[in-house]
């Protein structure tokens, strides 16, 4: 659903953010993450301290290579690539090893 070009993501609404290197996650259409924040489609942000905040605000530990949400339906599939339960999301570039 994410797509990179020229250091920006796009979602599948065409809102652009920032992004450089990291992860690109999408939990529902709606958080992404780019140098250490989470940003929603609202533009709204929160800082990522070893945690990802979902759509409902329940944190979750994000340890580098796993990421749940709050159902825990995230799970890294391979080193590049994120899925959730319905294997829809892979991230934009590679984790960190």
């Amino acid at each position: 659903m994410y797509r990179s070009h020229g250091g920006y993501v796009s979602d599948s609404w065409g809102i652009m953010s920032p992004f450089h290197g990291g992860v690109c996650l999408e939990f529902m259409g709606m958080f992404q993450i780019h140098e250490g924040y989470v940003a929603d489609l609202w533009g709204s942000t929160s800082r990522v301290h070893g945690y990802v905040s979902d759509s409902l605000g329940v944190c979750q530990e994000f340890m580098g290579k796993f990421v749940s949400d709050s159902l825990n339906s995230w799970v890294v599939q391979s080193r590049f690539m994120i899925s959730d339960s319905w294997a829809s999301t892979v991230s934009d570039s590679g984790l960190d090893s």
